[in-house]
Formats: C-alpha cells, structure tokens, sequence
C-alpha cells in the first residue's frame, strides 16, 4: 500500500465544467501529469469517494461558507468503499480553510473503531485505540465535534480521476463527477434511495498544488476558456437534500 500523506497544506481552485470538456481537457494534462497510483489500475481510472459529513444543529459550517467566513474548519470522515466492513481503513479528517490555504490533518482508522464516534459514546476507549502519534489531531477532532454539538449530517458521494504532476506529486487535477447526496448518520450507502443528484452532467475539476502555477496549466486555462469558482460540495448538497438556501 503507498505511503499514507496524513497532513496537507495547499491552495485549491475549482472549476465547473461540461462532462464533455472534461474529456478533452485530460488528453492535454496527460502531457504533463500521469494518473494517480489509487486509479490507474480501476476502469475508467476512477475510484468512488464517500465522505460523512459533521455539522451542528444550525448547520453553522453551511452558514459560516455561505457568509464567506475566511477562517473555516470542517470534520468528515472520508472512506472508498461502498460498505466498508469493520476492519477496512477510513479517515477521520479536519479541513481547515484560511481565505484561499487549504490545511488537512487525516487519521486513519478501522470502520469498526468509530462508532463511539458517531454515536456519540464515551470517548475515552476510542482514544485508548489510536497510535500517540495521532492522538493530538484526534483530541482537536473531538473537542471540535464537542464544543460545536456537530453530529452526522449529510452523506456526499461521486466518482473522482486524479491526475498527479509527473515531476511534483503536490501538484494534482482531480476530475468529480457523478455527485449525490443524503442525510445519513452512520457509515452506510445502503440508504441511497434517498440519493439527490447534485449537478448532473457536470464535472468539478479542482486544481490543487503549493507554489506557482505552471504556464502550461495556464495555457489550457486560457485554450478552454476555464473560469474559477468558489464552490463547496457540502453546502451544495445541504441545500439539495434539505431543500433550502440562505
């Protein structure tokens, strides 16, 4: 299995685009990127992405993107199998956003190992069960959940193809596309019938990296005509399973 990247710090910039543009952008990267090591093996190279969203009752996290709250932080815990059984990996993760830095912590778990976690049991066992070198980031993970009365909110899912630079593996493209969502409370997709469609017949091409961006990304930026925008999958998806906006 590759090296497990736990802690990131990079800048994220996405953009809204036909499925069919898509398509003809990622002939172009290939020049300049290759398919990261998760997808190149799957069909299609792309891998399915389930992240359990946290939030309290007055869903601050949505209101607090919604306002353009620059200093952010969000909890999820993030896994890649359709079911995942107690003894597959999952991550408990804090994404932190400082106006345009994207900050990560990730811990990996056992699915079995986390279910203190949501149902909001006593914590003391689940943290007897992480290795000390993940402790300080998982007392951050619970206090924050506990100080805010975050609880499980909404279920996202899509299928994501990533491409990563050929000379800087900080330097990534990621294609999402087939966005759902649902209000779920457990690590569980056996619920979906309750699935919302979230932009259908769309792609999100999000650029991530850390230092400049290259002249030849720019050059594709500029051949397709590619505009930026500010775009978050879980206020998306709290507006569509919820049926609301601010």
């Amino acid at each position: 299995m590759p090296k497990l990247k736990l802690h990131f710090r990079r800048f994220e910039f996405k953009y809204i685009l036909p499925k069919y543009t898509a398509e003809k952008i990622i002939p172009a990267l290939i020049n300049h990127l290759r398919w990261d090591e998760y997808a190149q093996n799957k069909p299609d190279k792309k891998y399915a992405v389930h992240s359990l969203y946290f939030d309290n009752s007055q869903l601050g996290c949505y209101h607090e993107k919604m306002a353009g709250v620059k200093f952010r932080k969000k909890l999820r815990i993030r896994f890649y199998e359709n079911q995942p059984p107690a003894d597959s990996t999952v991550f408990l993760e804090i994404k932190r956003k400082y106006d345009s830095v994207i900050l990560k912590d990730r811990i990996p778990a056992l699915a079995g190992q986390i279910k203190p976690l949501l149902d909001s049991m006593d914590y003391k066992s689940l943290m007897a069960g992480f290795d000390e070198n993940y402790q300080d980031t998982l007392r951050e993970f619970l206090w924050t959940k506990m100080h805010n009365s975050m609880i499980p909110q909404v279920m996202v899912s899509y299928f994501r193809k990533p491409l990563v630079s050929k000379y800087d593996d900080n330097f990534r493209v990621t294609f999402d596309s087939d966005l759902k969502a649902f209000p779920a409370n457990q690590l569980n997709l056996s619920v979906n019938g309750r699935a919302v469609d979230i932009l259908p017949d769309l792609v999100i091409m999000e650029l991530k990296y850390n230092n400049t961006l290259p002249d030849w990304f720019q050059d594709i930026i500029r051949s397709y005509q590619l505009m930026r925008r500010p775009y978050s999958k879980y206020c998306q998806s709290i507006e569509n399973v919820y049926q609301f906006k601010i």
